[in-house]
């Protein structure tokens, strides 16, 4: 069965910006976040020397009183797959597990797009590995479901709980069984990985 290529919405919702915000207010609600998810290394540096906090969230243009939270500047840096960005955010203290409206963090969204150096340097910094979406995904579950082998290597050998259970108590095993994805079942396996069912049978 074929999984569908992932687009993080943030992503389709910033199409078409520009990468030069010369003259841009700081001040003025995603304009850091743009240039996070644009690639602009000195906007954003400039952003941060002017104030603007590493951890600003951006809320959804027009809302009056701001209530969906679409995600700080590192969410952004991450999904425009900017490492350089996502390290300089990191260095100047953000939050490593901030979270968006559906409760998607950076790991999470770095998993979802197969960027090993990304996920790499975000687990280096304290990533939450077991932290989970609003549904009870978990980086682990989405690494499994699109057979992100390698990067499923790294997220168990540094200690991600092979047997977390998402919404309907499926495990990361579950799902790579569903998905047909043969090899990352047999890792996780090896780290003794069980199916929700087998979790339940244990427990009677």
């Amino acid at each position: 069965m074929k999984v569908a290529s992932i687009i993080p919405f943030t992503i389709l919702l910033l199409a078409g910006c520009q990468s030069t915000f010369q003259g841009v207010n700081p001040a003025e609600n995603g304009v850091i976040h743009k240039a996070a998810n644009a690639g602009d290394l000195e906007a954003v540096r400039d952003f941060l020397k002017n104030g603007v906090d590493v951890n600003s969230k951006y809320f959804l243009p027009g809302e009056k009183p701001p209530t969906h939270n679409l995600g700080t500047p590192l969410l952004f840096a991450v999904e425009g797959g900017n490492i350089q960005i996502v390290e300089l955010l990191l260095e100047k203290g953000a939050d490593v597990n901030a979270k968006n409206i559906v409760q998607v963090t950076p790991l999470l969204s770095g998993v979802d797009l197969n960027n090993y150096g990304i996920v790499k340097l975000l687990i280096t910094h304290g990533a939450d590995l077991n932290a989970q979406t609003e549904t009870g995904t978990s980086p682990l579950h989405n690494a499994a479901i699109y057979g992100r082998n390698r990067i499923l290597k790294l997220l168990v050998e540094h200690g991600a709980n092979v047997n977390i259970r998402a919404r309907y108590g499926k495990t990361p095993l579950d799902e790579a069984i569903k998905y047909k994805q043969t090899a990352v079942a047999q890792i996780l396996r090896k780290h003794g990985a069980i199916t929700g069912e087998q979790l339940d049978s244990e427990k009677q």
